[in-house]
């Protein structure tokens, strides 16, 4: 089962995963080193969705819903692009550390902390999301009793 998903998948991105890594950086301008930044760090997240558990099976997942929204200033959340969730977490501590304001709520999410039993880092998945939304309510919730 797992060879036949490994099989699957290197046909499914063969022609793109050469095509990244055929890019000479030396050869491109900025605009075009970008470019195919992006189209790698789409191409990563791809592969990262593929192999995670994120959907559940038929499930379509709407990135713009609330629980996979956290807030960001322009340019950190231009900066990573579609970088997989490893990549924008350690953006996003480094951009913390350099002093650069990072809502505490954003801050959690990267740092995982509304999931107390979260099996990985790699991945912001279906029970991250979950779980961040369910702290949403509830604060809410604890917001309006006290109005």
């Amino acid at each position: 089962m797992l060879q036949s998903r490994n099989n699957e998948l290197i046909e499914k991105y063969s022609a793109q995963i050469d095509e990244a890594l055929a890019v000479e950086k030396n050869d491109n301008k900025e605009e075009d080193l970008k470019e195919e930044e992006d189209k790698i760090g789409t191409l990563i997240e791809d592969i990262y969705n593929y192999f995670s558990n994120t959907k559940e099976e038929g499930e379509a997942f709407d990135i713009d819903n609330l629980s996979n929204l956290a807030l960001l200033d322009s340019s950190t959340n231009r900066g990573y692009g579609k970088a997989p969730f490893p990549q924008k977490r350690t953006t996003i501590i480094k951009k913390d550390e350099e002093g650069t304001f990072i809502p505490l709520c954003t801050r959690n999410v990267f740092l995982k902390y509304y999931s107390p039993h979260t099996n990985s880092l790699l991945f912001w998945s279906a029970t991250d999301r979950k779980n961040y939304l369910d702290k949403i309510e509830e604060t809410l919730k604890n917001f309006k009793r006290h109005e």
